[in-house]
């Protein structure tokens, strides 16, 4: 009996092991993951929000929409700030996909989301530019600030995370 419950065991061990997975995320060509949890596009060349956002929106190869990044999480944002700074050496202003153009004062992020306000995000005083500056950047500083939206600045784009899933053996 004991040599049966045995060879019961092992098997079932054997077909569990078989169905055990683990998920692998990873970023699309050209895109970085930062935080665990964003797969963002940095480039310094500088560009207006508009050209920017078409810049990034070219970024994509039909099988999944890239835009102006979305940054709603502190720790993303510190990320990349830490990537940008740190890996990149490139510290400076960068466009992301937020604007205040449909309502001025009312920041909304591309995905029709509101921008939250307030430090830790924005640096203090900001935005400060009324209806001259409707255009979100991540400041040479690290933090939000509004900008003309015709300045040229570097841009940071971003894709969708991509997961798949991998048996363990």
């Amino acid at each position: 009996m004991e040599r049966n419950t045995s060879l019961v065991t092992a098997l079932l061990l054997l077909a569990l092991g078989s169905l055990a997975t683990a998920q692998v995320v990873w970023c699309p060509d050209l895109f970085t993951l930062i935080g665990n949890t964003a797969c963002l596009h940095v480039n310094p060349q500088t560009k207006t929000w508009d050209d920017g956002r078409a810049y990034c929106q070219g970024l994509n190869d039909g099988s999944f929409a890239t835009d102006l990044a979305v940054i709603e999480d502190c720790e993303v944002m510190n990320s990349l700030w830490n990537f940008i700074v740190h890996k990149l050496n490139k510290r400076m202003n960068y466009w992301i996909g937020a604007t205040d153009k449909d309502s001025e004062g009312t920041w909304q992020w591309l995905t029709g989301t509101h921008v939250q306000g307030d430090v830790p995000f924005w640096f203090p005083e900001q935005p400060d530019g009324s209806n001259m500056e409707n255009c979100l950047t991540i400041a040479e500083n690290g933090y939000f600030a509004d900008g003309a939206c015709n300045q040229e600045y570097g841009v940071i784009c971003q894709a969708p995370v991509m997961t798949t899933f991998r048996n363990l053996e």
